[in-house]
């Protein structure tokens, strides 16, 4: 096994959090090709969160039968709420 401090899922929200963009080939350099799910996968759950993740095309191509390779990033400026959720009160 790979020497991988922390989750795959970490690591996605670490690298996005400190600005960059990555993308499925560097989740799976940092496992050292030991491993490495799918990246779309932990932006997928992580989109259904509420994070604003852009994906920005590799390739200048346009051809609309292939799936281009993407890079994520986060929208600029945005930090998630870290918040506590708080119950409401009912008077």
């Amino acid at each position: 096994m790979p020497s991988f401090n922390g989750s795959q899922k970490n690591w996605v929200i670490g690298q996005l959090l400190s600005g960059n963009a990555i993308n499925h080939a560097d989740l799976i350099n940092k496992c050292r090709g030991l491993g490495g799910w799918r990246l779309g996968s932990h932006i997928h759950k992580l989109r259904a969160n509420g994070w604003p993740i852009e994906s920005i095309p590799m390739s200048d191509t346009e051809e609309p039968t292939i799936q281009q390779p993407v890079k994520y990033r986060l929208k600029t400026g945005w930090l998630p709420d870290t918040r506590k959720l708080q119950l409401h009160l009912f008077m």
